[in-house]
C-alpha cells in the first residue's frame, strides 16, 4: 500500500487555472485511507506553496525550494508553527 505521495505544484496540483476542483477532495479521500502527503517544489517555502502544503498536510514535512529547504510543520501547540529540518 501507497502510504506517501509527493505533490509537485507547477503543472501537477496546479494548472493554467490555478486548483482544480477535483482536487482538494481526492486529497481528503486518500487521506480518509492513511495516505499521506508532502507538497515537493521549486517555490520558496511562503505564499501559495506554503498554503498547499499545510492543506496537504498540516502535520506533515514538505520540501521547498528543489529540495535546499525541508519544512515541518510543528505537532507541539508550544513550539514555532514551522520549522526548517534541512536548509
Amino acid at each position: 500500500m501507497v502510504q506517501l505521495v509527493f505533490v509537485d505544484v507547477d503543472g501537477t496540483l496546479v494548472g493554467k487555472e490555478g486548483v482544480p476542483a477535483c482536487v482538494w477532495p481526492a486529497v481528503e479521500a486518500l487521506q480518509s485511507q492513511g495516505v499521506r502527503l508532502s507538497l515537493i517544489t521549486g517555490r520558496p517555502g511562503r505564499g501559495h506553496a506554503l498554503a498547499y502544503a499545510r492543506r496537504l498536510d498540516p502535520m506533515g514535512l514538505h520540501v521547498f525550494e528543489s529540495g535546499a529547504v525541508v519544512l515541518a510543520f510543528s505537532r507541539d501547540p508550544h513550539s514555532p508553527a514551522l520549522h526548517p529540518l534541512l536548509v
